[in-house]
């Protein structure tokens, strides 16, 4: 349970989820001792969804648990767009255009109409869609100009390298390390239209449940 000022502050935030998690954890425990003693139920692991929060809290619930979790490389590429699409090009995964932009000038590979969007984060929020050279530089300068005093745990300044085997034609050569400002440096993607699905689901040894599928509003 939070109060508005908890989501003003990460350091409030954090601490609030750490004071929680050892409350949530033991009445899981009692969830998991319950499936236990029925031998038709069996807890195989905990997931979490929506945004990168999600991520750490349940990874420390599932490491309270003993349960197996993803590791880091995932979370990063689940968190990460730019390490993301590179992952999808290394394994021949069809995706949309795309680079990195610090400025709205150097659009080389990428036409209109185009998307400006941050590189961190799981949301949907800080999304623009842009029909022309205009429409991009006045985004550009209005993303920038927003997250100045933005107090988001996306942004922030990330370290990461791709080390990846696609054809040098790719959009990402093979190894490249990377220190971006996400406050300053943005992603832009080629528009894909059509329409849009959020997808949910969970891989359980060779089966995959889908948890939930919401149809994006155009």
């Amino acid at each position: 349970r939070y109060i508005k000022e908890d989501f003003k502050s990460p350091k409030k935030r954090k601490e609030r989820l750490k004071e929680q998690l050892k409350g949530l954890a033991s009445k899981i425990r009692e969830i998991k001792s319950i499936a236990d003693a029925n031998e038709s139920c069996e807890i195989a692991g905990i997931f979490g969804i929506d945004d990168e929060d999600g991520f750490q809290t349940t990874k420390q619930l599932a490491s309270l648990l003993k349960l197996d979790y993803y590791g880091d490389e995932t979370l990063s590429r689940a968190s990460n767009k730019m390490l993301m699409k590179a992952y999808f090009e290394k394994n021949n995964v069809p995706t949309s255009k795309f680079k990195l932009i610090s400025d709205a000038k150097n659009l080389k590979g990428i036409g209109f109409p185009c998307v400006l969007k941050l590189i961190t984060g799981t949301g949907s929020d800080y999304i623009f869609v842009n029909k022309t050279k205009e429409d991009l530089t006045k985004n550009f300068i209005h993303l920038k100009e927003k997250l100045k005093n933005e107090n988001d745990e996306r942004l922030r300044l990330i370290k990461f390298k791709i080390e990846n085997d696609a054809p040098k034609e790719k959009h990402v050569r093979r190894e490249e390390e990377y220190e971006i400002d996400t406050r300053k440096t943005f992603l832009l993607e080629e528009f894909v239209g059509g329409e849009e699905y959020s997808c949910d689901f969970i891989i359980y040894g060779d089966k995959i449940f889908l948890t939930r599928i919401i149809k994006k509003l155009q």
